[in-house]
């Protein structure tokens, strides 16, 4: 029996999503009545838990029938709830319904782009990256509309990103070993066994195999990256070049010419994963994108597998909330680039203010402060009105109090005497009637809040 697949919307807490009947497999319903009753189960996007993707819970609703609730979170993808027999996949709540006078979908991929457009990007952001998209092919293939081509290139940005980065601070070099058969000379370690092996021939007679130590980019970690970048480039030329495709079939190119020195190996994903797990504080990068070339080895082995007139796309999931707040960082940078300053993920006492933004003047002459914390909220019901958002209102006031906060602005201009001064708070949420360009006309100011604003945010669409 072919599965089901339920569409639901993220941010959602749905009465009923699913309801057996007639037509459930005895597989599935026996699989839902094993639940009823039971505790919220929940379905984590990664390997580290908290938040979960979504929760779930069965209820019966007659003999031997169950309706399957769903509370959705901030992340969109696909996902089972029982493995082999009910699905569900969650979209972008700001997705307006096929066939409608406004149809639209939000363009993940075009997010993730402008967010990593950034020439100088910051390392905490990057440290981010493996994270931001998880891949699943330990659970079946979900059967959906043929979207691996979309998720591929998700991926694909992911990683060239990654080692843009890399590119730019050098190819990591460190000692490897070299195995090789020298004419009647010696280097490092003789190899007996496959000297010897090699006398049973007159001609390579005077052959001696031996293992030495060389220092180069020539090492493991490079092989398992290039043989990534190699498997890119492979899928970039069956997509013909096309869009997005043909902007990131350039890039890879690019980026190959720098692994020129470096061995084309068949490196397996289980090498990518040992390799990831090392930690070098010199060479954090590295990590980020080890695991995402991991992610890339294993994707394709997932596609050769799969027949295409299956449909099917691996289990995923892609954290809004984070692509969401990258996206804005890269707004607000754009907005203000040569008129001030933008730190993302400043700590103080164990808190992070997503944005601290110190102006050199004030943007257009217009209404942006000189100083402000900003906060990226990926929550599309404030376009709605500012109810149910005091929690956030005090958290994002609160940053605004810190006092290593107000230390970072003084270092920035701000003067001493402004410091008791209130410090202006900007919210960000999205919002497709408003513009993609961060605008002074489109800042509201918050009711019952001084010194309090918001500002809507358009999603890219397609």
């Amino acid at each position: 029996m072919t599965a089901e697949v339920v569409a639901l919307r993220e941010h959602s807490s749905e009465d009923v999503v699913y309801r057996t009947g007639p037509g459930t497999s005895e597989a599935l319903r026996e699989a839902l009545g094993a639940k009823s009753g039971k505790t919220t189960e929940k379905q984590y996007a990664c390997d580290r838990g908290e938040p979960a993707a979504l929760a779930w819970w069965v209820e019966p609703c007659g003999e031997e029938e169950y309706d399957v609730h769903v509370d959705t979170s901030f992340f969109v993808g696909a996902d089972w709830i029982v493995p082999g027999y009910l699905a569900v996949c969650v979209v972008p709540k700001l997705d307006r319904e096929e066939g409608s006078a406004e149809e639209g979908r939000v363009d993940t991929l075009r997010m993730l782009r402008d967010a990593l457009a950034d020439p100088d990007p910051d390392p905490e952001r990057l440290s981010e990256l493996a994270g931001l998209f998880e891949v699943h092919f330990d659970r079946p293939a979900v059967p959906l509309r043929d979207e691996s081509e979309e998720l591929g290139l998700f991926l694909a940005a992911l990683y060239l990103a990654s080692l843009t980065r890399i590119i730019k601070k050098g190819l990591k070099k460190h000692f490897y070993p070299v195995d090789e058969a020298l004419c009647r000379k010696i280097k490092g370690r003789i190899l007996f066994p496959a000297t010897l092996a090699r006398r049973s021939s007159l001609r390579l007679a005077d052959r001696i195999e031996c293992r030495y130590q060389e220092f180069g980019i020539d090492t493991a970690e490079n092989q398992v990256l290039k043989r990534a970048l190699r498997i890119l480039s492979a899928s970039f030329l069956r997509m013909e070049g096309k869009g997005a495709a043909g902007d990131l079939a350039a890039e890879t190119l690019r980026i190959l010419r720098h692994f020129e020195a470096v061995s084309d190996v068949n490196v397996r994903a289980v090498e990518a994963s040992r390799l990831s797990k090392k930690t070098n504080p010199v060479f954090r990068d590295y990590v980020t994108a080890l695991k995402l070339a991991e992610k890339i080895i294993r994707y394709e082995s997932f596609g050769s597998q799969r027949e295409v007139a299956e449909k099917t796309v691996p289990a995923h999931w892609i954290d809004m909330s984070k692509l969401f707040e990258l996206y804005v960082l890269a707004k607000l940078r754009q907005k203000f680039r040569g008129e001030g300053i933008i730190r993302y993920q400043y700590g103080v006492r164990r808190q992070y203010p997503d944005f601290l933004c110190a102006l050199g003047e004030k943007a257009d002459g217009t209404e942006f402060p000189r100083y402000f914390v900003a906060d990226a909220k990926y929550k599309p019901r404030y376009a709605d009105g500012n109810a149910n958002q005091v929690d956030d209102d005090r958290q994002l006031a609160g940053y605004a109090r810190l006092k290593g906060v107000l230390d970072h602005f003084e270092t920035r201009g701000r003067s001493r005497e402004d410091r008791l001064q209130m410090l202006p708070c900007v919210l960000i949420y999205p919002d497709q009637s408003e513009s993609e360009e961060l605008s002074s006309e489109q800042l509201r100011e918050i009711d019952g809040w001084e010194e309090y604003y918001k500002i809507g945010l358009r999603l890219p669409e397609r």
